[in-house]
This record gives structure tokens, sequence and C-alpha cells, in this order.
């Protein structure tokens, strides 16, 4: 990213498009002092105070607009594209069009080239066998075999799937070989920080349910535990239900921890609360 503003921004280094317009003005600045809002409003046909209240976040940018601003800013085809792509991302309100758009972004073969770790990591979230796998390898009796592999993952993948799977966890060091060449966890997680991570993982979140919903026709009672409970609480306490969810599934690690010479199976584990209802106001109850 710019930080002198001596150096032309690279619009596939960012994860935001106001930031990128406004070190692209600042650029175009340095190099002529003359250069302004209202140059770059000139230059690209759109008014002056759109930009401004893009920029400040109270509007949004359609595609044409992206599209003219891009002109404005000298952007070439690839790099059009890219920031479009990057606007409507960022403006989405769905994880389903921040999905779309991602994938969009991820079609630049400069995008890749720059931020690969950041791709890669999409893409471990965005399969539900990357986790189960990294998984497996703790088992006593794990085979470095894609056909092992595919063949007792419920449902099962094809053999290829599990061997890119393979590549992307030790690229990730998510998996690294012990002094015996062995395949084993590292002690490596991978953060939800930004936004992109932040979808991938809300999708994992939303894949697991389906895993969930499959597991109830695909799995017998005694192999599953299914179950939900309907409760009336205080807002103020639901931090203190969040720690009980946090402190249960801590216990749950240990246990999975607990004598895994012996452990034969893997499974998943969901927890969600969630609202069913808007926030009530006891009657009598004055707004504020």
């Amino acid at each position: 990213m710019l930080t002198s503003g001596s150096t032309r921004p690279s619009v596939f280094e960012y994860e935001n498009f106001r930031k990128f317009i406004k070190d692209m003005i600042a650029y175009r600045k340095k190099q002529r002092p003359a250069f302004s809002y209202r140059t770059l409003s000139r230059d690209s046909g759109i008014s002056h105070t759109l930009i401004l209240l893009v920029l400040k976040g109270n509007r949004n940018l359609t595609k044409e607009a992206a599209g003219k601003l891009s002109v404005g800013m000298k952007l070439n085809k690839e790099e059009t594209f890219f920031f479009t792509c990057l606007a409507m991302f960022n403006q989405a309100t769905t994880g389903e069009e921040k999905t779309k758009h991602y994938k969009q972004m991820s079609h630049s073969q400069k995008y890749k080239n720059i931020k690969s770790i950041e791709v890669e990591q999409y893409e471990y979230f965005s399969k539900w066998y990357y986790s189960a796998i990294r998984e497996l390898v703790t088992l006593s009796f794990f085979r470095e075999d894609p056909k092992w592999i595919s063949q007792v993952l419920k449902p099962s993948i094809s053999p290829k799937q599990a061997e890119n799977a393979l590549h992307l966890l030790i690229k990730l060091n998510l998996l690294r070989r012990n002094a015996k060449g062995q395949l084993e966890p590292s002690e490596n997680t991978i953060s939800s920080g930004n936004e992109v991570k932040s979808t991938a993982v809300m999708n994992y979140h939303k894949d697991s349910l389906d895993r969930a919903a499959y597991s109830l026709e695909s799995s017998a009672p005694f192999e599953r535990d299914i179950s939900s409970l309907v409760i009336s609480a205080q807002t103020s306490r639901l931090p203190e239900l969040k720690k009980e969810i946090q402190q249960f599934r801590k216990r749950m690690l240990i246990l999975g921890e607990t004598d895994n010479e012996n452990h034969d199976r893997i499974y998943q584990l969901n927890l969600q609360l969630y609202p069913l209802t808007k926030p009530i106001k006891r009657r009598g109850q004055s707004e504020k």
C-alpha cells in the first residue's frame, strides 16, 4: 500500500476501495500539486459532491460510477475490473454477495500473486473437509494416501480433492512434517481479522450447519447428538451465556486431546446461540 505518496498505488494490494481512492488522489497530487477532488470529478465525469460522500462512507458506488472513476484515476482494464469488484465486495450486505464479488476479485492473477496467502486462506475456509483432514492427521493409524483419505470422509470426496487439501494445509503451515517425515498438525491458526477472511469464516459456519442437517439423515441416532433449547434471558446477561459456551468448548477440546492414541473417528461440534425475537420493551418502559 501507499506509504509516502511517491509510489503509484496498486489496487491489487487493497482491501478497501475508499482507501485506494484516497491514496491515489494523494499520489496524483504529489505528481501534480494542482490535482484535487475537483480534478478527479472533471476527469471522471462524476460530481465532486458524490466523490466526497463516497469517501466519507455516506454513499455507495454503482458499477457504472466505479467505471467512470477508474477512467479519472487512469486505471487500465484489469485494474478497473478489480477496482469495481472490490467496491462491490466492500459494499455488499450479505455473505452471498460478498462471496460472489470476492471470487471475481480472485480471478485476477496480479491479485493472486500479491495476496497468494490470503487467497489460500480463503480457500481453506471454503471447503469443510480441510479442517477435517487436518484433524484426521492426528489419528494414530492415519495414512498419507489421498485415496484412503477420500474414502474415510463422510461424505466422500475425490482423491484429487484430498491431495489438493494436503498440499494447501502444508503450504499454510497448518500441517508439518516431524523428524520421521510424518505429517502432524502445527500450532498455527488462521485469524479472521480482515473482511475477506471474515466472509470466508461466515461461509464456513453456514457450511457447518449444512453438514449438521446432512447428518440427520446420513448418521444413525446413536452416532450423533443433535438437540436444541429455547430459553428467555436478559440481554445484559448475553456475555455470561457466551462465557458458558466458551468454557464448554474448552472442556470438549480437552476431551479431544485426552487418550488420543485410541481415537478412531473425527467429529464436528457446532454451537449456536442466537435471538428469536427483536429487543422487546417492557410495558411502560420509556424510549431511549
